[in-house]
């Protein structure tokens, strides 16, 4: 998804509460990794926690932006002429405000995957992570200006799938359950992605608006599933 100057409707909605329930979780696992990192100094940890922190910020950023729009276009106004006065006035500002807003959101999203997939990189050096880092805020820049929305969903598949394969191969190797849930996590999420992109393939309005809707709910239950292994890691259930 990438966030878009306009009012909300019942989708946006769901993003919207999709989006501020996986910036709670993403924030309690960054949380979580950093007291690991503290307690261990491992560098594994110190990275695990800030690409959950990117992305508690990129989702709140997406949570955030839509109410505030919602209320600007709803509530700010008492009349047509009046809203389209205040719009003329604030819209070079709105307009500035949503571009550093939706740079912010693509970036923070697209390096917090490029952390993650870095650390199931077998190839761990600074030069590997510089590269890789270099290569997204590119890809970031492209997204942003050509305003592509497929570019930066494919962006994510593409991380995610590095990601989710790993992931995947882990619980091949370990069968417990909390490597189940990792790995249910990342595919859900990875699959939300291939549904926002399909949402803007399909001209169909009845086809776009189902996979816009399942985006958001694959999304939920990505997250619900790193949930489920915060809690369990919360109450020592490691297996």
């Amino acid at each position: 998804m990438i966030i878009r100057l306009m009012a909300v409707n019942w989708l946006n909605a769901l993003g919207t509460l999709v989006s501020f329930f996986g910036a709670f979780i993403a924030l309690f696992i960054g949380i979580y990794a950093y007291k690991a990192f503290k307690a261990t100094e491992k560098r594994e940890y110190k990275l695990l926690a800030l690409s959950f922190f990117l992305i508690a910020f990129q989702a709140l950023i997406y949570a955030t932006v839509l109410p505030l729009l919602y209320i600007f276009y709803n509530k700010m106004y008492f009349s047509l002429s009046n809203l389209e006065i205040i719009f003329m006035a604030y819209k070079p500002i709105l307009l500035q405000v949503s571009h550093v807003i939706n740079f912010l959101f693509i970036l923070t999203t697209l390096m917090g995957y490029t952390l993650l997939a870095y650390l199931y990189s077998k190839i761990q050096s600074k030069s590997l992570l510089i590269l890789l880092g270099s290569l997204v805020f590119a890809l970031s820049v492209y997204s942003f200006s050509y305003v592509s929305f497929i570019g930066f969903n494919l962006t994510s598949i593409l991380l995610l799938g590095y990601v989710s394969y790993h992931t995947i191969k882990n619980y091949n190797e370990k069968k417990n359950r909390n490597a189940l849930y990792i790995a249910a996590s990342f595919s859900l999420i990875l699959i939300s992605h291939l549904l926002f992109v399909a949402s803007e393939i399909y001209s169909s309005d009845q086809t776009r608006a189902l996979f816009s809707l399942l985006g958001p709910i694959s999304q939920l239950a990505g997250y619900l599933s790193l949930f489920i292994v915060l809690i369990r890691a919360q109450y020592g259930k490691k297996k």
